[in-house]
């Protein structure tokens, strides 16, 4: 249910050109709003991501709008304009993913410094939760029921770290995915599109 990214978002090179342009990042550039650039960029970075997340949030794997609204997200947390931790990595294109609000909430993530060891190159940082590029995470997460793929235990420590910070095995995530696992079975016997219609349906 929660799948590595095999592909990256692809944005125009002009468009990064221009985003050079405002370098070097101290804290805040994500959050313009009169600048062209940065809104193309979020554009086109967030039109790309939902095709290669296949609508899915990075962090819980459930589709997007199941547990809140959806956003595009710092892996490693961009900062602010008075509270900067890794602004350099603000446009940093496998630092941005989209996630559920319930993944992104401030009493989860937050402002969680992801980062365990810093380097210049984003690619060569360690990372102290599962990243949603670089990792197999099926080597990271189990589920205790396989087949059902519903309550959710970290295999390492940054599966285990992941799992915590995210609330993975909360009830809110547990039903959702109790929810899709009914709908696709309710979907694949007769009647059952009859019956999950008149579900939604339903008016009291």
């Amino acid at each position: 249910m929660i799948n590595q990214l095999t592909d990256t978002p692809l944005i125009p090179q002009e468009i990064l050109d221009e985003i050079d342009n405002i370098k070097p990042l101290t804290g805040g550039e994500w959050d313009i709003t009169d600048n062209d650039a940065i809104t193309k960029f979020k554009t086109s970075l967030k039109s790309q991501l939902l095709i290669i997340q296949s609508e899915k949030c990075a962090y819980c794997g459930l589709p997007l709008g199941e547990t809140g609204k959806t956003e595009i997200e710092h892996f490693a947390p961009k900062g602010g304009a008075k509270r900067p931790k890794h602004p350099e990595f603000s446009f940093t294109v496998k630092n941005l993913v989209i996630s559920c609000n319930l993944c992104n909430s401030p009493v989860k993530k937050g402002n969680y410094d992801t980062i365990k060891v810093k380097d210049v190159n984003y690619d060569d940082c360690e990372f102290k939760i599962v990243h949603p590029y670089f990792d197999d995470h099926s080597l990271h997460y189990s589920w205790t029921n396989r087949d059902q793929k519903v309550l959710i235990q970290g295999l390492t420590d940054e599966g285990i770290e992941s799992v915590r910070i995210f609330k993975l095995y909360s009830e809110a995530h547990t039903e959702a995915r109790v929810r899709l696992k009914i709908r696709a079975y309710l979907l694949s016997i007769p009647e059952g599109v009859d019956i999950v219609d008149a579900a939604l349906d339903y008016n009291p």
